[in-house]
Formats: C-alpha cells, structure tokens, sequence
C-alpha cells in the first residue's frame, strides 16, 4: 500500500484551518480536577509551567503553543494546563514537582507521577517530539489489550483502551466503537468529546454519529473545530482511496464534504484529486489540481509552494513537465519565506533540472540562511559536496 507524500498532506492540512484561531486548549480547572480527569479519559497531564516575567514562557504561548499541529496533537492526546508557579495552585505543585527553571514542561499521570519532562523553550517539531516520547513512555495499550482479552468488557476498560490506542496511533476505531454501543446516552459532555475524538475518517460510523450530534458537539467546541474536523476526516478517507486505488471512496468523501461542509467544497475537490493523483501516481491528475490549487488558495504561502515542489521532487522526479512547475513553485517558497530549508529544496530542484551552477549558489544561500538561523548545516554540506565543481 503507498502511503501518501507527508510534504503534500502537512501542506494540505496546513491550510485546512488558516482562518481560524488553533493552538492548544487549556483545561482551565484545579489540578485535583485535572487529575480526575486524566483517570477518566486514561490521558496524561501536560503542564506548561511557567512564570509571569519569563521570556521563552511568553515566546511559546505566543507561536508554538498557537500552531494548528501542535493543537491538533497536544489536544488529542493530553489534558493540558498552563499553571503560574509563582502563584495561586502553581506555589505548592512548583515545591512537589521542584520547578527551579522556566518553561519546565511536565508529563504527568492520574496518579500525580510525572512521565516525562523538559526544561526550556522549544521549536514546533521539537515540542512535537517531547509529547510523543511522553506517549510511549506512557503506552498501557498492551496492559488493556491483556484485560482485553481475559474477556474484560467494562466501558472504563474500552474506553481507556481505545484512547491508549489512538495515543500510540494503533487501530483504534473497533474499541472505541465497542465502547460507545456501551452508552446509553451518546449526547453526554463525555460521549459527544469521545465522538470528536475518534472520528478520524468520512467512511465511518462515527462520522455519521459526529454530524447527528453535530449542534451539541458545535457547543462543547466551535462551529470551526467541527467543520474542520470534517474536512480532515474527508481528506484522510481521500488519503485511503488513493492508497487502495478505491476511487468510490474518494468519491463518498467528496460528498460527504459538500453535504457538510458545502462552504469549502469547492477548494476540497482540488485538495482531494492532489492526493488522489499523488497516491495513485498520475501525475497528470496531481499536476493539474496542484496547478489551480497553489493559483487559487495558496497564491502566496510559502509552505505549500515549497512542500508541493519536494513532493514532486520525491514523487514526481522522473516527468520532466513536473519538475519544471517544481522548479517555478520552490523559487517562490524560497523568495516568500527566506528560509534556508526553502533554498535548500530550491537548489535541489535545479540540480534535478541539471542546472548545477545555479543550484549550486541557491545551496550556499541555504547554508548562509541556517547558519542565521542557529541551525545544522549537515544536510547542505552534503549536498555542496555532491556539487562542487
């Protein structure tokens, strides 16, 4: 089974919430509240703590903490809690858990243990990577699974299960639906939460429980969250029909997009024939969508520019036309947003098109743009080296 280009789909999904407001959620209770909901939900505790006239705390809450993945992930996952240690609740817990340094970000348990932890601010792929390790640290998938299978069918049990399944990105959506056949009332606070939780996918039944109990659900979160929720559970059963070459079910997702989400059907039909034609490898197909999608909605995004010409870079090497529109769009990344790994894609892509000396001054530009930006020039080295006259 091909598994969709990860540049083309974080583009896609980078621009599925542009115009709303992300980030993380904050639970805005007790600790001790917190703590019981953490045994309820079988998720662990996030602290972000902090002080008042810290810098790096107020640069974090400001741009990483506000970023639509790091949402995403941190509000699926945790139960996360901001605390002012130098005030109110935060004073004792700074004394229990021996803050002595801010942002110190903790990774605790229902029984108040901390899992994991970390000092100091972070960039958004390395914030992304302390929540996953805290996971696996955390991962009492296989514990369920053996309570599971001694025939334990509590709805605790299913549902600390499913969330441990889903945490560790294992199949997930039999237990959680076995849970949910547990539940008398499906329109509690908790059920309508687990619901937006676990529908992940249009070509399930719990998409069709999500848009039954769509106004609750609309109360608990936003009118956006759940139109967005939406449109990722479209594109995600899209990502599936191109991978099973199952154009039915690309279909049904596009329908299920116009019947609930009409206001973005028209941008979502383009974003669903880019992935469709990526993972079916037509590129005709990908090339044309990609054409009027980047004209249309990301006329000046970066991001997207530059993650669909390394798509084509990855996928799309050998077509000639392809890499040519590659050539055009990472010029564009490189020009709008100015950073080294924007440049780098860019020289690469001139390499590809056998324009050696051209991508060998783009190359140093990139070196030039990391070392302004702190970062590792490894991969550039590299490529310099393969380049050097």
């Amino acid at each position: 089974m091909k598994l969709i280009s990860t540049f083309l789909l974080a583009a896609l999904l980078s621009v599925v919430q542009l115009n709303a407001q992300q980030g993380i959620d904050f639970f805005h209770g007790s600790f001790e509240e917190a703590l019981a909901e953490s045994k309820a939900q079988g998720k662990l505790i996030f602290v972000d703590a902090y002080a008042e006239w810290c810098g790096p705390c107020k640069r974090m809450a400001a741009t990483v903490f506000k970023e639509e993945s790091v949402g995403n992930f941190y509000n699926q996952n945790f139960i996360n809690m901001k605390i002012d240690m130098e005030k109110g609740q935060g004073i004792s817990l700074a004394k229990k858990y021996k803050v002595r340094a801010y942002p110190t970000f903790f990774f605790i348990d229902e029984k108040g243990e901390v899992v994991a932890t970390a000092k100091g601010g972070r960039q958004t792929k390395q914030f992304l990577q302390l929540g996953a390790n805290a996971l696996k640290k955390h991962d009492k998938s296989a514990e369920y699974a053996e309570q599971y299978e001694a025939d334990d069918r509590s709805p605790e049990l299913l549902r600390k299960y499913a969330y441990s399944l889903l945490a560790s990105q294992k199949e997930h959506l039999k237990i959680a639906n076995e849970y949910l056949k547990t539940q008398k009332d499906l329109t509690s606070d908790e059920n309508l939460n687990v619901i937006y939780d676990f529908m992940t996918e249009s070509d399930s039944r719990l998409f069709d429980l999500f848009v039954e109990n769509r106004t609750a659900i609309v109360k608990l979160k936003t009118a956006e969250k759940v139109a967005q929720k939406i449109e990722t559970a479209c594109l995600a059963s899209v990502q599936k029909a191109a991978s099973y070459k199952y154009k039915n079910l690309a279909d049904d997702a596009k329908n299920k997009m116009k019947k609930h989400y009409s206001k973005k059907y028209k941008e979502f039909l383009l974003k669903a024939d880019m992935i469709y034609g990526l993972g079916t490898a037509d590129a005709g197909l990908y090339i044309k969508s990609s054409k009027k999608y980047l004209k249309k909605y990301a006329k000046n995004n970066a991001v997207v520019h530059h993650n669909v010409a390394k798509t084509i870079l990855t996928d799309f090497s050998g077509d000639i036309n392809a890499l040519k529109l590659a050539e055009k769009w990472s010029k564009k990344s490189a020009e709008n947003g100015g950073l080294s790994y924007q440049y780098l894609t860019y020289a690469k892509v001139l390499f590809q098109n056998k324009k050696n000396e051209s991508a060998f001054r783009i190359a140093k530009r990139a070196r030039e743009l990391a070392m302004d930006e702190k970062r590792s020039t490894q991969s550039i080295d590299d490529f310099l080296r393969i380049l050097k006259p």
